[in-house]
């Protein structure tokens, strides 16, 4: 609350008084084999090592 007030240069004698409920949002829930799909999905250096993996075979066989 001190933040708040000082954010909002109020001063330090006034009081303040919170319309809504003090809470924290809500997240949702995710497991870790989602969590790694969407890292394997997206990070861009994981679709390098992928290309690399797909292309080894390839090289070995050459």
């Amino acid at each position: 609350m001190y933040g708040l007030a000082r954010l909002l240069n109020f001063k330090p004698e006034q009081t303040i008084e919170l319309a809504d409920e003090m809470s924290f949002f809500q997240t949702p829930a995710i497991t870790v084999d989602q969590s790694l799909e969407a890292t394997l999905a997206t990070r861009p250096e994981m679709k390098v090592l992928a290309a690399r993996g797909e292309a080894l075979p390839g090289l070995i066989r050459g």
